[in-house]
C-alpha cells in the first residue's frame, strides 16, 4: 500500500492572495536612503539616541552568535567570511552620475539570509566600524545611525523579502536561468 504524499499541488488560484498582496506592498514601497552619515554631522543627542536604538540589535547579535557557534564550531569562522565579504563589497564604488557622487552595495541582505538578521546587523557592526576607522566612512559619533539605517534596515528588509518569496513558493534561487540548448 502506498503512503500519501504529504504534498499538494497548488494553483495560481491558491497563490493568487499571496501574489495580490505582494504586490500591493510593493507598489506602497518608498525609496530606500541609507548611507553612511559622516562624523561630526549629528548632534550629541541625536547619536546617543541613534546608538541607543542600534544597541539591542548589536547585544541579540551577539547571544545569538554566542549561542549558534556552542552548537555548531564552523559557524564563527562563516561569520568572520561574511564580515570581509560586506567589508570588501562595501568598498566597492558605483558613480551615480545623476547625482555627482558614489553609492555602493552593502550585502546585508545575502548574510542576514546565510546566517539570520541579528547576527547580520552585528557583521554590519563590525564592517562599519573597520571602514570609519581605517577608511573615514563614517564616524564613531555616528556609528549607530550608521548600523540603524544599514545594518537593521538591510538584513531585516533582506531577510523579510527572501522570506516573502519563499512564502509565495518561489525557490531559493528565485532567479532560475533556463538552461541554454544549442540546436
Amino acid at each position: 500500500m502506498a503512503t500519501p504524499c504529504r504534498f499538494t499541488a497548488t494553483t495560481m488560484k491558491d497563490k493568487m492572495p499571496r501574489i495580490t498582496l505582494t504586490l500591493l506592498l510593493l507598489a506602497m514601497a518608498t525609496p530606500a536612503h541609507a548611507m553612511h552619515i559622516s562624523e561630526g554631522i549629528l548632534p550629541f543627542g541625536w547619536a546617543a539616541l541613534w546608538f541607543g536604538v542600534a544597541a539591542p540589535f548589536v547585544a541579540i547579535g551577539l547571544r545569538r552568535l554566542n549561542g549558534l557557534s556552542r552548537e555548531d564550531l564552523s559557524f564563527k569562522p562563516l561569520v568572520g567570511l561574511l564580515s570581509a565579504v560586506i567589508f570588501i563589497i562595501s568598498c566597492m564604488p558605483i558613480p551615480v552620475p545623476t547625482a555627482g557622487t558614489c553609492s555602493h552595495p552593502c550585502g546585508t541582505g545575502i548574510a542576514a539570509i546565510l546566517v539570520g538578521p541579528f547576527v547580520s546587523v552585528l557583521i554590519t557592526a563590525v564592517a562599519l566600524l573597520i571602514q570609519a576607522l581605517f577608511l573615514a566612512h563614517g564616524g564613531l559619533s555616528t556609528w549607530g545611525a550608521d548600523i540603524v539605517s544599514m545594518g537593521v534596515v538591510g538584513s531585516f528588509t533582506g531577510y523579510g523579502v527572501f522570506k516573502g518569496v519563499r512564502w509565495l513558493g518561489g525557490g531559493v534561487g528565485v532567479a532560475k536561468p533556463e538552461p541554454i540548448k544549442f540546436e
